[in-house]
Order: C-alpha cells, then sequence, then structure tokens
C-alpha cells in the first residue's frame, strides 16, 4: 500500500531520494581494487570478529588461516588506511564501522547492512 499525501510522506521520499544520491556519491570513492579487496577481506573479518569491535594489529595477530590470507601483504596501517576509506560504504552487503579510538588505535567493526 502506498501513501497518496503530500506531507510527510512525500518529503520522507525526497530526503530517502537524496539518501540514494550521496550514498552513491560516497561509494565512487573506493576504487575498483579497493572493492575487490574489501569484497575479501569483510566476509572473513566478519567471520572472525562477529560485529565486535577489532583493532588492525588484532586482524594481523588473529589466529584465522583465511584472515591472514587475504591481510598477508598489509601492514596495520595500511590496512587502517583501508578501512578507513571503506568506513560507511556498503561492499557486498557489509559495512565498516570506525567506533573511536583506545590507546591511540582506531577501533573497527564489521556489519550487515539491511535493506
Amino acid at each position: 500500500m502506498t501513501c497518496r499525501c503530500d506531507g510527510p510522506c512525500a518529503a520522507l521520499a525526497a530526503v530517502l531520494a537524496r539518501l540514494d544520491v550521496l550514498e552513491a556519491r560516497r561509494s565512487s570513492r573506493l576504487s575498483q581494487a579497493d572493492q575487490d579487496r574489501l569484497g575479501r577481506l569483510l566476509p572473513v573479518l566478519a567471520g572472525a570478529f562477529g560485529s565486535a569491535e577489532f583493532l588492525t594489529r588484532e586482524v594481523l595477530a588473529h589466529e584465522s588461516v583465511g584472515l591472514h590470507l587475504v591481510v598477508r601483504d598489509l601492514s596495520a596501517r595500511s590496512l587502517g588506511r583501508l578501512l578507513r576509506r571503506a568506513a560507511g560504504v556498503p561492499v557486498g552487503g557489509l559495512l565498516v564501522e570506525r567506533l573511536g579510538q583506545a590507546d591511540g588505535a582506531v577501533l573497527w567493526r564489521v556489519v550487515n547492512v539491511v535493506s
């Protein structure tokens, strides 16, 4: 059932349309190489950490063999830069969130995107 009013429903539709435009613009900042790497990395991060917060150094020290395979050529700093570029951009149904800092390092989390 759709609403035919000109009030709040029309305003909400306009906001959602604008949000779609902004999200499309934001995702364009990821290069194809970043998108490909994140498409491999994010599911493995989600498998290893679930929706719990983590530091990049914890990713590199994690015991998961699959995780080591996808981050083998990354340092903690380069992984952090990749996650910073990806923050807020849905990739393959997953989203990276920057949660703040702990002891001078950034806390990250990977969550499912709700559609």
